[in-house]
């Protein structure tokens, strides 16, 4: 079978410009001009380039490629004694490795391979299970780089999957910049700072697992809708129950999981093929695929970490996924109050609720439709609640009912403050107009949810709102509180100049406070920051 293979001319891989800019710092920019030429790459110089890689993953790589070699059976014929003697012995060992040394690959196994790892196409599948596979055959085992027993199990491969797609996801975009040289304007992409390698919590990995065990399992693990079954004491013991996969359902399953899927497809184009080029000049169309995370302004959430950020933003609706998301409200910032706290929120648009507890339990929900005075339900079924500690779960809408949004602080007859899901009084998500208490009723009808802080009422302890996607508005209309966002006259420059042309004295003038240090920050600031 080997020798047949030496006559079949294997075309290369289809990579674009981009890519191939990408391939050439990773694996050597020599001329390839079919499969058959054999060209060393030294794995010394690709592990360097791989830096978000774990040493698992990189050496689960170097064995794919070795493995694939020996399948093909490379021809080396016309090949200088030394290159020779390199390639044999590369394949002459038929065990695989289990630590990084430096030995020599075929420069067209490597483009194969990654072809295989990052692209779509009909061998996409049963590579990538193999690199599963592999790892799972070279770990699992108890053996490690240092000898050691350690424990690695599907939740390992998880996790390290996990934290190179995460470290992707928060790194910050380069941005494309127009600069003049020799009396000539060129564009120039302008890097950020090179971000912190991530690392997941358990949460996040458990997370993934219950996706992939949905689907091993071909059923829905969400509590049925029903109101007999209501006992919160057997919810609450079932919030923090471990889960557990096995590497056969990994390997089937895994791919099938969109939530596995996108942080394989993140860690492996990033680390391979894709561009800073790419990222600065399809930056909506990056975000559209939650490729990269919103740049938020002000850019430091309290409550809400990476990996609850992807969760959330992998929730919503592409129809409303933008490029930045502002921060509207925090209580630590614009006050504890109501009233604040309301003026913020009111006729914004798509907005994010993040409420944390006394008892440290995080919360919310994303309301599609913006905020309005009502002694009615209202809003669609895009609107969904979630849990982010002491575990990550996604409610969406089960579309019984359509209690989404709830909003008002004007009736002696109905309940004051904010609500989604549920009945009034038996809300699935609740802030009370005191702004000190609220409540979470399981099982609301509308999102299909149990108690999101294990238990039916809670005290509030931190709030942010944040504004996904603004209320789309007639500009041939006067808006009355984009007026009041604009501040006084003080603050419009053009109608202060129209008064003191008119003979009115601005005797506020000079002692106009100075503008925040913060804001300043954000004006200048060309990169969000890490977290």
């Amino acid at each position: 079978m080997g020798n047949s293979q030496s006559h079949v001319n294997i075309p290369l891989p289809n990579y674009n410009e981009n890519e191939y800019q990408k391939l050439k710092t990773i694996i050597g920019d020599a001329q390839q001009t079919n499969m058959n030429e054999f060209i060393p790459v030294s794995t010394e110089l690709i592990k360097d380039q791989l830096p978000y890689f774990s040493d698992r993953f990189k050496l689960t790589f170097f064995n794919l490629a070795k493995e694939e070699e020996k399948l093909l059976n490379l021809k080396y014929k016309n090949i200088k004694k030394s290159k020779k003697k390199a390639l044999e012995k590369s394949l002459s060992s038929i065990s695989l490795n289990y630590e990084i040394k430096n030995e020599v690959l075929s420069r067209s196994t490597l483009l194969k391979i990654i072809e295989n790892l990052c692209k779509h196409n009909e061998d996409e599948d049963k590579t990538k299970k193999r690199f599963i596979q592999l790892y799972a055959s070279t770990f699992s085992n108890g053996k490690s780089q240092n000898n050691k027993e350690e424990k690695v199990n599907p939740s390992t491969f998880i996790k390290e999957l996990s934290n190179t797609a995460l470290t992707y996801y928060i790194s910050a975009i380069p941005r494309i910049k127009k600069v003049e040289e020799n009396g000539v304007e060129k564009e120039v992409i302008k890097e950020g700072p090179a971000p912190k390698l991530i690392e997941v919590s358990e949460r996040f990995v458990n997370f993934v697992i219950r996706d992939i065990n949905k689907i091993a399992n071909k059923n829905d693990f969400s509590k049925p809708v029903t109101f007999e079954d209501n006992n919160e004491d057997e919810d609450n013991n079932k919030t923090n129950e471990p889960v557990s996969l096995t590497w056969e359902d990994l390997v089937s399953n895994g791919l099938n999981s969109s939530i596995f899927k996108l942080l394989w497809d993140i860690s492996f184009t990033s680390s391979f093929i894709i561009t800073n080029e790419f990222k600065a000049r399809n930056l909506k169309n990056y975000r559209l695929t939650s490729m990269t995370k919103p740049r938020l302004n002000p850019n430091r959430s309290r409550l809400l970490k990476p990996e609850d950020l992807f969760v959330i933003d992998l929730s919503i609706p592409s129809f409303h996924i933008s490029e930045v998301w502002s921060q509207i409200y925090d209580d630590s910032t614009s006050g504890h109050n109501w009233t604040v706290f309301s003026n913020c929120i009111e006729d914004q648009g798509s907005t994010i609720l993040v409420v944390r507890d006394k008892n440290n339990n995080i919360f919310g929900g994303f309301a599609s439709n913006e905020w309005e005075h009502s002694p009615k339900f209202y809003g669609d079924n895009r609107s969904f609640l979630f849990t982010l500690r002491p575990e990550i779960n996604i409610y969406k809408a089960t579309d019984i009912n359509d209690h989404y949004q709830y909003f008002n602080d004007k009736s002696q007859s109905f309940p004051n403050g904010l609500g989604m899901g549920g009945q009034f009084d038996y809300f699935g998500f609740f802030i009370s107009a005191d702004f000190e208490n609220g409540h979470s009723k399981g099982v609301s009808t509308t999102y299909n949810n149990p108690s999101l802080c294990g238990q039916s009422d809670f005290k509030i302890d931190a709030i942010e709102v944040w504004l996904v996607k603004p209320k789309e508005r007639d500009d041939r209309l006067i808006d009355d509180k984009k007026l009041k966002q604009q501040g006084t006259v003080l603050d419009r420059m053009e109608d202060m100049t129209f008064l003191e042309m008119s003979g009115v004295k601005m005797y506020s003038k000079d002692i106009k406070s100075h503008p925040n240090a913060d804001d300043e920050y954000w004006k200048e600031s060309e990169f969000e920051s890490n977290y």
